[in-house]
């Protein structure tokens, strides 16, 4: 179960849960970035403290942290689904902007730093707004990617939380209906007639009738057998409700 749904009385702890995920993400990363680079350099290459790693690869998932805040909301606002071919092209839309926005952050931090000088020193008239641009193009296709893989992650916990809702009225109506049910069985057993019918049989018993005891409880019988096992429908034959008042 997702604590994203399953915590509703602890906000909080949403928050907490989201936010370690993403800084989780960006550590994995930087160890990653820090090993491979290790692995490929060694001692011989350019060196690369871990805080360094972090620098070229936390940023970047940080800003994801929070673009996935508003990504949950427009999940949430214009959902995906048969007959919503306009939550599609506005996620399209905004697929493309977010990536462009994420990029123009991430890349000054993350990747100018690090990489103008080099790429300066094998094209000499490259500017800095020239490799900018080109950045931007390169990041553009993850960042895209990354967006609807939020997107569907974002989706399939509203879907849930949705059927978790819909249980929940569900039981409830349920609840509802046969506390209905017996408060329309309380009212069609009618506890004065129930009480007089016993009494008028304790009478019979004390005077000795037997056959007319017998036949008050078998038609007593009957008459409760004929409440309890009433389907409850809208629609009654005049036929039924004539034996039922005979009974009676």
């Amino acid at each position: 179960a997702s604590p994203l749904v399953d915590l509703p009385r602890r906000p909080w702890l949403r928050w907490v849960w989201w936010a370690g995920f993403w800084v989780g993400i960006g550590l994995l990363t930087a160890l990653q970035f820090y090993f491979a680079w290790k692995a490929e350099y060694g001692t011989d290459g350019e060196p690369l403290s871990f805080q360094s790693a972090l620098v070229r690869r936390m940023p970047g998932w940080l800003v994801w942290g929070v673009f996935s805040i508003g990504i949950a909301r427009l999940a949430r606002r214009f959902p995906l689904g048969r007959r919503r071919g306009h939550s599609f092209w506005l996620h399209a839309a905004m697929s493309l902007g977010v990536a462009v926005v994420h990029a123009a952050i991430r890349i000054p931090i993350e990747f100018m730093p690090f990489a103008l000088e080099g790429i300066q020193q094998e094209n000499p008239g490259a500017e800095y707004f020239d490799v900018y641009w080109v950045a931007i193009l390169w990041y553009l296709p993850p960042g895209i990617v990354m967006y609807w893989a939020i997107l569907a992650v974002c989706s399939a916990l509203h879907y849930r939380q949705r059927l978790s809702e819909k249980e929940v009225q569900a039981a409830t109506l349920e609840s509802q209906l046969s506390e209905a049910r017996l408060n329309a069985l309380k009212m069609q057993l009618q506890p004065h007639f129930l009480f007089n019918t016993l009494h008028s049989i304790g009478a019979l018993a004390r005077t000795g009738r037997g056959e007319e005891v017998v036949r008050v409880v078998t038609g007593l019988s009957d008459l409760l057998r004929r409440v309890l096992t009433a389907g409850g429908g809208q629609l009654v034959l005049l036929e039924e409700e004539l034996d039922f008042v005979d009974r009676y």
